[in-house]
């Protein structure tokens, strides 16, 4: 394996994550802290950013004032809403992030300096990745800055874009195989994670002996095992999961417009891995957690109709002539947080979800 591994998330690794905050790419950026690899976003990727910010940033502000007019139908009026000018938060989301990278020493690809006739002739070519209709100017100058980089040492593209693969196999297209060669390079100098999970999955080292004493102190110290359950209740009982495939009955077209969770009781929890950040005496735990939960939720009054033809496990305590309100029955859901743990310490920090799902065939509670 070469000296020198690179790992470039592309433009759809940022969705959710915008400022790399969270525990996916504090693990990434903990590799680049100490050496393990070298995280490199390319300026393409850079420039496209605040493009998919702005889109984020106005589904947020639409949301937002749809749940206000909802209070406001329940009697409860925020008043004016501030919000910042889309632009404006783009542009300070940009300056923010390219400081908090040069912080962090993290390397910045310029735009390659190749001629627009090597591109031009790509694109009529139909190589990938450009597209069947020519489309992918961004993918090919990120595709050309892998193929740079990749001349000192293995590289790593994290992308859900399908341009760079091939559709049955799902490995690196033929064409990109064709540039590599091209370049003297190997066809496994560069290598493909849909996500930033996959990434964790398939090329990153969990720190074992964080993991096996978190499972001890879980199983042994009833206080710390205490302080983790009630800090994962208070996260299920604060949870928006209104982009999750968590629902309010057991048909996945039930689609309420606002719900949030009335009870919680956690069944079953397990420390999954624990992985090293930029900070050596903190690593950030995976617990997956499954709940029996309450949720309450308000729906179009055709949706309630609906809900009541299906038979579905929901009762409504709330009419109004456009809206109901109400609420189900238990749900059992499997959902995974990252939390922060003080190796020295113990200290526990909040947990953050990473992802939620209904759990179809729940175990029956174990008899007394």
């Amino acid at each position: 394996m070469p000296s020198k591994v690179f790992v470039i998330p592309d433009t759809n690794a940022f969705r959710g994550d915008p400022m790399m905050h969270g525990h996916k790419f504090r693990v990434l950026i903990g590799e680049h802290d100490r050496g393990v690899k070298i995280l490199a976003i390319p300026e393409a990727v850079l420039r496209e950013l605040p493009r998919q910010f702005r889109e984020q940033f106005e589904t947020a502000v639409i949301k937002v004032q749809k749940g206000a007019d909802t209070l406001r139908n329940l009697g409860i009026n925020l008043g004016p809403l501030p919000m910042p000018a889309v632009q404006q938060a783009s542009q300070e989301y940009e300056q923010s992030l390219r400081k908090q990278l040069l912080a962090k020493n993290v390397r910045i690809p310029p735009i390659p300096d190749r001629k627009v006739e090597e591109f031009f002739d790509a694109a009529n070519a139909r190589r990938r990745p450009f597209g069947l209709e020519g489309k992918g100017l961004k993918d090919a100058v990120v595709w050309r800055t892998v193929l740079d980089l990749a001349h000192e040492g293995e590289v790593i593209l994290i992308s859900r874009d399908g341009d760079f693969r091939d559709e049955k196999s799902h490995d690196i297209h033929e064409h990109l195989l064709a540039d590599l060669a091209r370049e003297g390079l190997s066809a496994d100098r560069v290598r493909l994670a849909d996500d930033l999970d996959e990434y964790l999955e398939e090329y990153v080292d969990g720190s074992t002996q964080a993991l096996e004493l978190a499972r001890n102190l879980l199983a042994e110290d009833q206080s710390w095992a205490s302080e983790l359950r009630e800090s994962l209740r208070q996260a299920l009982l604060s949870l928006d999961i209104s982009r999750d495939p968590v629902t309010i009955s057991t048909s996945p077209n039930a689609s309420p417009d606002f719900q949030y969770v009335d009870e919680a009781t956690i069944e079953d929890l397990e420390i999954k891995n624990a992985y090293e950040t930029g900070d050596n005496e903190i690593v950030s735990l995976e617990v997956v957690v499954r709940a029996e939960m309450q949720f309450t939720f308000i729906t179009s009054r055709a949706e309630m109709e609906w809900l009541a033809s299906e038979e579905s496990d929901v009762d409504f305590d709330l009419y109004e002539e456009t809206f109901a309100q109400g609420h189900t029955g238990d749900r059992y859901v499997s959902i995974e947080f990252a939390l922060d743990f003080g190796v020295d310490s113990h200290d526990l920090g909040e947990p953050e979800k990473l992802h939620a799902e209904d759990v179809s065939n729940p175990s029956p509670t174990p008899e007394d």
